[in-house]
């Protein structure tokens, strides 16, 4: 009898601040369990809850282009509730999402900007470290991290699939 391999498509990506991904493993909150708000509201500040939700929402802070928010969809159906109070949060980091975002006194002796986590069958996890949004490199960090991204979906997906998102057209205003 033969197996039929079945290839994932990938191509949703959620961006942790370092500090949250930190904080995740000390606290021994899975990948799975992230993407579920029900189980990890309690876990996590209102306030870092919100800083996630923003940086997925206003991901151009980190790819300088938008592209699709799939966080959101996964917690609205997890815990709507949860949701709407996260929400209301929001307004916090407008204009200021980068002092959170950039402070280095966590990882002061690291210079890593991003690492990917490919430990889920639907999502890319990238964790984004404040080196991340350091203004003098912002744009070259962009770059490594949207090449990084397309290599690993083109192990996911076709070429001409990955050609058509908004990440690849980026990474061709970036070259």
């Amino acid at each position: 009898m033969l197996e039929t391999l079945t290839l994932v498509k990938k191509d949703e990506l959620i961006l942790l601040p370092a500090f949250i991904y930190s904080s995740m493993i000390r606290k021994g909150v899975s990948f799975e369990d992230f993407l579920d708000l029900s189980k990890i509201k309690d876990q996590f500040s209102l306030e870092d809850l919100s800083l996630i939700l923003y940086l997925n929402q206003n991901n151009n802070l980190v790819f300088q282009i938008q592209n699709e928010n799939y966080l959101n969809s996964f917690w609205i159906k997890s815990d709507p509730d949860a949701f709407n109070k996260i929400s209301a949060l929001l307004n916090l980091y407008k204009g200021d999402s980068h002092l959170r975002l950039s402070d280095t006194t966590l990882f002061e002796d690291n210079q890593t900007t991003f690492e990917i986590k490919d430990n889920h069958s639907e999502v890319l996890f990238v964790v984004v470290y404040p080196q991340m949004f350091n203004s003098d490199t912002i744009s070259i960090n962009s770059k490594e991290l949207i090449s990084s991204v397309l290599k690993l979906l083109y192990g996911y997906n076709n070429y001409d699939i990955v050609a058509r998102y908004p990440l690849f057209e980026r990474y061709l205003v970036l070259l």
